[in-house]
C-alpha cells in the first residue's frame, strides 16, 4: 500500500513539474512571419522566459495583469506609446524580486524585448556548516538589442497574448 501511495505521489509530482516547464505552442521561428503587424501608432512589448526557469510569473504593466511567463515560452501585447511599470509577481501574487519592476518608455511603432532573469538574493549563510541560504526571483530586464533578442527567442515556444493593452 506505502509503495502503490509513493508511486502516485511521484506521478502526481511529476506532472506539476512538467505543468510548470512544457510550454505546448509553436516556436517563434514557426510563427514570427504570421504574427499580426505592429499598427503605426502603437508599440510591441514582447515577453520572454528562458526554458531553465520554472513555473509561470504574472506579468504586469501599470498595474494590470497582461499575461503569464511561461518556462520557455514568450508573448506579446500591443500598447499605446506611454511610459510603462512593468514588474511581476509569482502565480500567488507575491511580488518578484527586490526593486519593484522597470520603467519602460515606448514610441509609435517600437517593438521591445522584456526578459524574465533569475535573480538570486543570499539571504544568511549558516557559519557553522558553511552553506548559503537565499531566494530566486524573477526579474524583468529590457534587452537592448532587438535582434540579440530576435536570436534568444529562436526557440521559444509560443504562450498567448493578449493582443492589446486597454
Amino acid at each position: 500500500m506505502f509503495k502503490k501511495l509513493m508511486g502516485i505521489m511521484f506521478c502526481l509530482i511529476v506532472l506539476f513539474i512538467a505543468s510548470c516547464t512544457t510550454p505546448n505552442g509553436p516556436k517563434y521561428t514557426e510563427i514570427k512571419g504570421k504574427l499580426p503587424m505592429l499598427e503605426p501608432e502603437m508599440s510591441r512589448f514582447y515577453f520572454c522566459r528562458a526554458r531553465h526557469i520554472a513555473c509561470p510569473a504574472n506579468v504586469y504593466l501599470n498595474n494590470k495583469n497582461v499575461g503569464k511567463s511561461g518556462s520557455g515560452c514568450f508573448f506579446y501585447i500591443d500598447v499605446v506609446p506611454s511610459y510603462y511599470h512593468v514588474w511581476l509577481t509569482d502565480p500567488d501574487g507575491w511580488a518578484e524580486g527586490n526593486d519593484g519592476g522597470i520603467w519602460v518608455q515606448s514610441c509609435k511603432g517600437e517593438t521591445l524585448y522584456v526578459w524574465m532573469r533569475r535573480h538570486d538574493t543570499i539571504t544568511y549563510i549558516n557559519k557553522a556548516t558553511g552553506t548559503i541560504h537565499g531566494k530566486h526571483s524573477l526579474v524583468p530586464v529590457l534587452e537592448k538589442s532587438a535582434q540579440q533578442a530576435i536570436g534568444q527567442m529562436s526557440d521559444l515556444k509560443y504562450w498567448g497574448a493578449k493582443a492589446k493593452y486597454q
